[in-house]
């Protein structure tokens, strides 16, 4: 289930779209690239749900009609789209959750995610800066759903949290969080939190094949298909350093699958898109915002990265990143030049690519999913279970 913009990426990987919000693609479109940083700011993050509960009206009516055609034995929700979940539970049907950025899960101890990228620490006063930091986002979220009470109470979140403290929007079965415990920290998740990998997918595109030339690096600028605001001051930075790194090919994805754009100035080269399955395992470094998608394409090939990150969980998974050792981390602009010939040369970073990329070899998060799912729907809830759910009832707001 997707809106009109995903039909042809469907269809490609052998699957039925089922379409949904078809004439409201544009409003999708604005919530995804809102042309500024939003980050953690109050005003920005207020104004991106209103607009996001403006489709969920609609959203709740083509879903329930799509639950009672299609009847099925299970749901699994992408966790910007709990609405679909709950409507799921209203039916008796189980539901999961896939968590894409499982920095976003709130736990119990450890950094908190949106504070601008928190490493973790052990003295009394990071305990105490990651406690006030976990009651930020628990505050915020409450004034929102205090704000937004009448929209959520009609789309079936009667509170933002249970009464146990797990939140409300995700599966209470289980949430599968596509990420590696290698690199996340310790934050003292909820037993239904699962940590099973990552689930990667490059939609067949016919486009150009990006030009490698014979004895030089190649180095891979991209922020995926969002931040269009922000591609060409980055692409300007790339042109400055590569002016001065005459042995490096820089090549800058739009991220843009409908683009056949190629233009070759110098060693910069610019595409409208470069598909990470086909190509990423040829190039020497990355430079990239962060993302989940690129940063586990990068862990999976052993590729060294120079972070960029520019909103949203992007400086959580930086410092992640960093603390794993793959990365250069978040430089300054007059800093790149340097941030790449480390990336490329470091041998400490290396080695803890081709660390990581083992590791990553030990996933299969679908298999994973698969299993637990099949557990999970057959076994009969027992007293204790009972006893659970019961205590799942949502808190008081």
């Amino acid at each position: 289930m997707s809106t009109p913009s995903a039909e042809k990426a469907i269809r490609a990987a052998g699957l039925r779209p089922i379409i949904a919000l078809q004439t409201r693609e544009d409003e999708v479109q604005a919530i995804a690239n809102p042309g500024v940083r939003v980050k953690n700011n109050p005003y920005r993050l207020y104004k991106q749900l209103k607009a996001n509960l403006g489709l969920m009206d609609d959203l709740q009516i083509e879903t329930q009609s799509i639950l009672s055609t299609e009847k099925p034995d299970a749901v699994i929700v992408d966790f910007t789209l709990p609405v679909a979940g709950l409507i799921a539970e209203r039916r008796s049907i189980p539901w999961f959750t896939t968590l894409s950025a499982p920095c976003a899960f709130e736990g119990k101890t450890g950094p908190a995610a949106y504070m601008g990228g928190v490493y973790p620490g052990s003295t009394a006063f990071h305990r105490l800066r990651d406690y006030l930091h976990r009651k930020t986002v628990r505050m915020f979220k409450r004034l929102l759903f205090v704000v937004f009470r009448a929209d959520l109470k009609r789309l079936g979140i009667p509170s933002p949290y249970y009464a146990n403290g797990n939140e409300r929007i995700y599966s209470q079965l289980r949430t599968f969080a596509l990420g590696m415990k290698e690199i996340e920290f310790d934050r003292g998740c909820s037993s239904n939190f699962s940590l099973v990998g990552p689930i990667l997918y490059t939609p067949p595109v016919n486009g150009i094949s990006p030009l490698f030339i014979h004895g030089k690096k190649h180095v891979l600028i991209t922020l995926g298909t969002h931040l269009q605001f922000m591609k060409n001051d980055v692409l300007s930075l790339i042109q400055a350093s590569a002016r001065t790194l005459p042995d490096v090919v820089f090549h800058f994805s739009y991220g843009d699958a409908e683009s056949s754009l190629f233009e070759r100035k110098g060693n910069v080269h610019r595409y409208g898109f470069i598909s990470y399955a086909d190509h990423l395992h040829r190039y020497d470094a990355v430079i990239h915002h962060c993302g989940t998608g690129i940063m586990y394409e990068c862990i999976r090939h052993g590729i060294p990265v120079v972070s960029y990150p520019v909103d949203y969980d992007q400086f959580d998974n930086a410092v992640r990143l960093k603390k794993a050792g793959i990365a250069v981390h978040r430089v300054r602009p007059d800093r790149l030049t340097d941030a790449i010939v480390e990336a490329l040369e470091s041998a400490a970073i290396r080695a803890a690519s081709s660390r990581l990329r083992q590791a990553f070899s030990n996933y299969n998060a679908v298999h994973q999913i698969q299993r637990e799912i099949e557990a999970l729907i057959a076994s009969p809830l027992t007293p204790a279970e009972e006893a659970r759910k019961e205590s799942n009832r949502p808190e008081r707001v």
